[in-house]
């Protein structure tokens, strides 16, 4: 072959011609070894390296990688087993309560104690009138102007995160509502049939509006049966 004709040929070699040629062939290396200990790769610091030394590197960069991402995942899974066994914990407590007002006390405590809330309301309307004379006096009625606020979240029917207008957390918290940084609005109901609860807490990450919200929704339909059973 002419060396014009071995030019001509190596001008027609592209890189994705190269990348096939090494990917059907990946004994190319094992038979060229002394190509391999002459072979440098420019590194960005501006050193060069061997193949081999750059392969290391890529794999033990992918080790790391993959070793970040399953401490996540037990460290998820971890976090889910708890969050799990209070969630449990609730349900018995609820299957266990004798009236509405147990029931509302039990889900209060549970959130304080077990969930690290700072703040809970719960608004329920109360056409049997289950809520007279007893501690809980956070009645809503069909009329209420102030539930236009909500309007967006009871018309979803879905748990809500984030930050919320202050004269909500007036509504929701009264005196307490300027210490709520996040807070999360959970329909008790479908569309908030028969109120909603909230959660407020102190850090303003807490409940971010990116915040996964299966725990609310679990929580949604475990309050929801209580009520219905006692209203």
């Amino acid at each position: 072959m002419s060396t014009q004709e071995s030019q001509v040929t190596l001008d027609e070699i592209d890189e994705k011609s190269v990348l096939y040629f090494l990917e059907e062939n990946p004994e190319f290396f094992l038979d060229n070894l002394d190509l391999v200990a002459k072979l440098d790769i420019p590194h960005p610091s501006g050193s060069a390296i061997s193949l081999i030394e750059h392969q290391v590197r890529i794999l033990r960069e992918r080790n790391d990688k993959l070793n970040k991402k399953f401490k996540l995942m037990v460290t998820n899974a971890r976090a889910n087993d708890k969050i799990n066994e209070k969630i449990f914990d609730l349900a018995y407590k609820l299957i266990n309560s004798n009236d509405l007002e147990e029931s509302l006390q039990v889900v209060e405590d549970s959130l304080f104690d077990k969930f690290q809330a700072n703040n809970v309301a719960i608004k329920l309307y109360d056409p049997n009138a289950k809520l007279c004379q007893t501690r809980f006096d956070a009645v809503l009625t069909k009329d209420d102007k102030k539930l236009s606020m909500f309007k967006a979240f009871i018309a979803s029917g879905r748990p809500h995160c984030g930050r919320i207008k202050l004269e909500q957390l007036q509504f929701l918290f009264g005196k307490l509502a300027k210490q709520v940084q996040s807070a999360a609005l959970v329909p008790i109901g479908k569309h908030c049939e028969f109120g909603f609860l909230a959660i407020g807490s102190l850090e303003s990450k807490r409940f971010h509006p990116g915040k996964d919200t299966t725990f609310l929704a679990h929580l949604a339909n475990l309050v929801t049966s209580a009520v219905r059973n006692h209203i």
